[in-house]
C-alpha cells in the first residue's frame, strides 16, 4: 500500500516505537510481557477503528492491510501471548527440565508451520500471485474458512490468510 492512510501510519509507527522499547529480563520478563500484549492490543484494536471507520479505496490498499499491517500487530499480540504461556509454564528447577519444555514447545510451533507449510511458503516466498484471493475479503469462500476460522467469524475485519500470516509472526 504505497498510499497508506497517515492515521494508520502514525499507529504502527507509535507501534513500533514502544515494541521496540520493551526490554524483557530475566528478572522480572512478566512484567514487560504483559506491557507488550497491552501495547500490542491497544494498537490491535485502534488500526481496527480506524479500519473500519474508512473506506478501503481500492484491493490493493485491502492487501496491503490484511497481508502486512494487522498481522504485523496481531503477530506481535501472539508473540508475547505464547511467551506468556512459555513463561508461566516453565518448570522450576533443573535447567534440563527448563530445556525439555522449550524443545517440546519449539516442537509444537514446527508441526503448526508443518501442517500449513504450503501458506507457509507463500509467506516467506513473498508471492503474491494469490493476493486477490487470499487477502481481499470480498474473496471469501466457505472452503476457506479451513485454513482459518475466524475468517467466518468477523468476515468484515478478516480474510481467508491474514489470522494464519500472524500466526507465522511469533514462530520464526
Amino acid at each position: 500500500m504505497k498510499n497508506i492512510d497517515p492515521i494508520l501510519q502514525s499507529i504502527m509507527d507509535k507501534f513500533n516505537n514502544e515494541i521496540y522499547n520493551l526490554t524483557i529480563s530475566d528478572e522480572a520478563p512478566l512484567i514487560e510481557i504483559e506491557r507488550g500484549m497491552r501495547i500490542s492490543i491497544s494498537s490491535f484494536q485502534e488500526l481496527r477503528d480506524i479500519f473500519e471507520s474508512r473506506e478501503i479505496k481500492n484491493n490493493e490498499n485491502e492487501i496491503h492491510f490484511f497481508k502486512h499491517v494487522k498481522p504485523f500487530v496481531l503477530g506481535h499480540l501472539l508473540y508475547f501471548y505464547y511467551l506468556r504461556q512459555i513463561e508461566n509454564n516453565m518448570p522450576i528447577g533443573i535447567p534440563e527440565n527448563k530445556i525439555k519444555y522449550l524443545c517440546k514447545k519449539a516442537k509444537c510451533f514446527s508441526r503448526y508451520l508443518h501442517q500449513h507449510r504450503e501458506i507457509y511458503y507463500y509467506y516467506k516466498s513473498g508471492d503474491d500471485h494469490h493476493d486477490m484471493q487470499y487477502f481481499v475479503r470480498s474473496n471469501l469462500s466457505i472452503r476457506n474458512y479451513y485454513y482459518h476460522q475466524f475468517s467466518m467469524l468477523d468476515s468484515n475485519f478478516s480474510t481467508t490468510w491474514d489470522n494464519i500470516f500472524a500466526e507465522f509472526k511469533p514462530m520464526i
